[in-house]
């Protein structure tokens, strides 16, 4: 079953009433009204029902909703971002008698998006992401983001900007400062995110690796394809060699002229085309080995992080790290 797939079950399974009685009677009917388009399959309106009720009370439930609602549009950032809220709260009777199931949503949402760290950065500052006002700073864990390049920027009075490229599953450290201070290096520790050991400078300071991909891979393709160029003429020069050798043979057997006639030029062609395949498959088997050995490999990082995030499974917790 794919993501979008499962977690439209999932929606359904929670397409039940509230147990929070005392919620605002309006959003809750906003809520069961969105509910309702939800499963007419009518998700951008009954999105907007959710956000109505979210702006009428801000609940954990109504909150879930809207994640839901994102990832079946497959907002995967914006949907991890309002579902990790939701199962932030433990005092919602909605969220603590379905947590089992949102948790399982949350884990699949979150092998779709990458992740940001923020240190050393003022408390109170905003974070934008492509333009977008996304987060206030402090967070209590990485910032999901859609994966691909993005442009991030803290704006308060230690502004600053980078570019990423965010990888699903990965999370990526922004310093707003050279060293961050302890206060921000217990809080990253909370995070699950282990910071270099090193004082960080501008040498070792965490900036996007290059995207040798596309280039590891084409050079990587071509020298494949040169090595199978290289076999392929390499075997036809072995071919008309032998075939040389064998009309050389029928012509020196020959009793006369006219079977000599036949046989040598035949000899002679084979030879020059022999000739011709050892030498653009030596030369293409030659050029495919070069590619291979000369394709970028995967630029190393001076930092190290893990990131431990809780699953449903039987070890009760996924890492991932890189060292």
């Amino acid at each position: 079953m794919n993501t979008r797939a499962g977690l439209i079950v999932i929606a359904l399974l929670l397409a039940s009433p509230s147990v929070a009685t005392a919620d605002n009677a309006v959003a809750s009917a906003q809520i069961e009204r969105g509910m309702t388009l939800r499963n007419q399959g009518h998700i951008a309106e009954a999105l907007a029902a959710f956000e109505q009720a979210n702006d009428l009370e801000r609940t954990p439930h109504a909150t879930a909703q809207i994640g839901l609602t994102e990832a079946m549009l497959q907002h995967w950032a914006r949907a991890h971002r309002a579902l990790a809220f939701a199962l932030s709260t433990t005092n919602d009777a909605w969220v603590n008698s379905r947590r089992a199931v949102l948790d399982v949503a949350l884990t699949r949402i979150s092998a779709r998006v990458g992740f940001v760290s923020f240190l050393g950065c003022d408390v109170g500052s905003h974070v934008f992401a492509n333009g977008q006002d996304v987060a206030a700073l402090p967070l209590a864990s990485p910032l999901a983001l859609d994966v691909g390049e993005a442009v991030i920027a803290v704006r308060g009075p230690n502004a600053d900007e980078q570019r990423f490229r965010v990888v699903a599953g990965e999370t990526t450290l922004f310093h707003c400062i050279a060293a961050p201070p302890e206060a921000d290096r217990a809080h990253s520790d909370a995070a699950g995110v282990r910071l270099p050991r090193a004082p960080l400078t501008e040498s070792n300071r965490t900036r996007p690796e290059p995207d040798e991909a596309a280039a590891r891979s084409t050079m990587h393709a071509w020298g494949v394809a040169g090595i199978v160029t290289g076999a392929i003429g390499l075997g036809v020069g072995v071919g008309f060699h032998i075939n040389r050798e064998v009309e050389a043979a029928n012509a020196n057997d020959c009793s006369n002229a006219d079977c000599y006639l036949e046989h040598q030029p035949t000899a002679s062609r084979s030879g020059v085309v022999a000739i011709i395949g050892y030498s653009v498959g030596g030369a293409a088997l030659a050029a495919g080995v070069l590619l291979l050995i000369l394709a970028p490999t995967r630029p190393e990082t001076t930092d190290s992080a893990w990131l431990c995030a809780p699953t449903v499974d039987i070890l009760g917790a996924a890492c991932r790290g890189r060292f």
